[in-house]
C-alpha cells in the first residue's frame, strides 16, 4: 500500500506543477515584491506584456496583414459603388441648396444631369486609379502600430479570460498531462524499487 502512495503522489504533483504553471502565466496580474528583496513576483504575460505586443503585432503585420493583404481584401465594385453613392448624395445637396431659386422641376432635372456628369467622372477616375489609390491608403496604415496598441490597451484580466475561454479543453489537457506524467514515473520509481531490492 505504501508503495502506491509513490505514483498517486507523483500523480498529484505532476498535476498540480501544471496547474501552477499555467495559473502563473497570468498570476500574480500586479507585481508583488518580496519583503526586503528586490524580487519581483508577476504573470508573464503581465510582466512582459509590451513584448508580447511588439512580437504579436510584428508577426501579424508582416506574415498575416500585411497593408498588400488589407488592399486585396478590398471589394473593388463595392467601394466605387459606396463612394458613387456618397458623391451623388453631395452633389445633390449641394445643387439644391446652389439652386434653391429655381422651380423643383427645373431644379431636379438639372441636378440631375450634373450627378450623372460627375458620377461617370468619378466611376471612370476610381476604376482607372482604384489600385494606386487603395496602395497610398493602405502603405499608410502602420498595421503593426495599430495591432500593438489594442494589446496594450487589453486588460491582463481580459486576456486571461479570453485565453481560458479558447483554449480550456488544451488547458486542461496540459494538468492531467502533468498528473499522467507524474503517475507514470512514479509507476517506473516502484518498479525500479522492485527490480533493485
Amino acid at each position: 500500500m505504501k508503495l502506491l502512495l509513490i505514483p498517486i503522489l507523483s500523480g498529484l504533483i505532476g498535476w498540480f506543477t501544471n496547474f501552477l504553471a499555467i495559473k502563473l502565466l497570468f498570476w500574480p496580474h500586479e507585481g508583488i515584491i518580496v519583503p526586503k528583496t528586490n524580487f519581483k513576483i508577476q504573470g508573464l504575460l503581465s510582466r512582459r506584456k509590451t513584448e508580447i505586443a511588439r512580437a504579436v503585432s510584428r508577426v501579424i503585420s508582416e506574415e498575416l496583414l500585411s497593408s498588400g493583404k488589407l488592399a486585396s481584401g478590398i471589394d473593388r465594385d463595392m467601394a466605387i459603388k459606396d463612394i458613387r453613392k456618397s458623391v451623388d448624395s453631395h452633389v445633390t445637396e449641394r445643387m439644391d441648396d446652389k439652386l434653391r431659386f429655381l422651380p423643383n422641376n427645373i431644379r431636379r432635372r438639372v441636378t440631375e444631369i450634373v450627378k450623372q456628369a460627375v458620377g461617370r467622372g468619378v466611376s471612370t477616375s476610381l476604376s482607372q486609379n482604384f489600385d494606386s489609390i487603395v496602395d497610398n491608403l493602405t502603405s499608410s496604415i502602420d498595421v503593426a502600430n495599430l495591432i500593438e496598441q489594442e494589446i496594450m490597451s487589453l486588460n491582463t484580466r481580459e486576456v486571461e479570460r479570453l485565453s481560458f475561454e479558447v483554449a480550456q479543453r488544451e488547458l486542461k489537457f496540459i494538468e492531467y498531462l502533468g498528473g499522467i506524467l507524474g503517475f507514470t514515473i512514479g509507476i517506473i520509481q516502484i518498479l525500479f524499487v522492485w527490480l533493485v531490492y
